[in-house]
């Protein structure tokens, strides 16, 4: 997206300018891209000076990476803040719902689709409600596997054709992903967990974006231009 030059947020991890929140705080492109390589790549770092307490700030930020986390937990940044958003547009993307149509239209799509799949992924995280206590009250503990995920996402889709036109060819196909949802509910002796799953898809798809903005570190606009 644009930017804004004369930005006046600094980065609270090193003071430089800031252009938006990212994992929960103010932070520049660099600290930002720090903790998310960090985290993602599970590094281990180890004090230059071995006493943990080095000065970060813009002209020192990239001398010590230990005590450079180590400031980005104390300042309460999330690490799983948009993993399981940007997650939540992979399944769409991948769903064979929408597998025959161009990265152009998916995306289109996934704008459509990734709020309720993206509580569907909470609701399917056992330690979620642990981390976040202030969850919609909807949000039952599901405990998906991975399959049933990926059949629910289906039902999502299929839901959604009655009021996304670019959706609208796979209403048809919803009988039949509800159908196998339940089916697979059968075979595997948790039929109660995929009559309660079609249940919570209902209200998922009823959840307005104003009601979860406070679980995401990063404004639903800025994630969705990123995808």
């Amino acid at each position: 997206g644009s930017r804004d030059p004369s930005s006046t947020m600094v980065c609270a991890i090193c003071g430089d300018r800031s252009y938006g929140r990212h994992y929960g705080q103010w932070t520049c492109d660099g600290c930002s891209c720090f903790f998310k390589r960090s985290i993602r790549r599970r590094m281990s770092y180890t004090c230059i000076s071995g006493l943990n307490s080095c000065t970060i700030d813009r002209s020192r930020r990239n001398w010590c990476p230990s005590c450079r986390l180590a400031k980005c937990f104390l300042l309460d940044m999330r690490p799983e803040d948009d993993e399981e958003f940007f997650k939540a547009t992979q399944l769409i993307f991948e769903s064979p719902v929408i597998l025959f149509l161009s990265a152009v239209d998916k995306k289109s799509i996934v704008k459509e689709a990734v709020l309720p799949v993206f509580l569907l992924l909470l609701s399917s995280d056992g330690t979620m409600q642990k981390r976040r206590p202030r969850l919609p009250t909807c949000l039952d503990r599901l405990g998906l596997n991975v399959e049933e995920i990926r059949l629910s996402v289906c039902v999502i889709l299929t839901s959604l054709g009655q009021r996304v036109s670019s959706l609208s060819f796979a209403s048809p196909l919803l009988p039949l992903y509800k159908f196998w949802l339940l089916r697979h509910g059968l075979t595997f002796g948790c039929v109660e967990k995929a009559q309660k799953s079609l249940a919570q898809i209902d209200s998922l798809l009823t959840i307005h974006a104003d009601r979860v903005v406070h679980l995401l570190s990063t404004p639903i606009p800025e994630l969705l231009q990123s995808i």
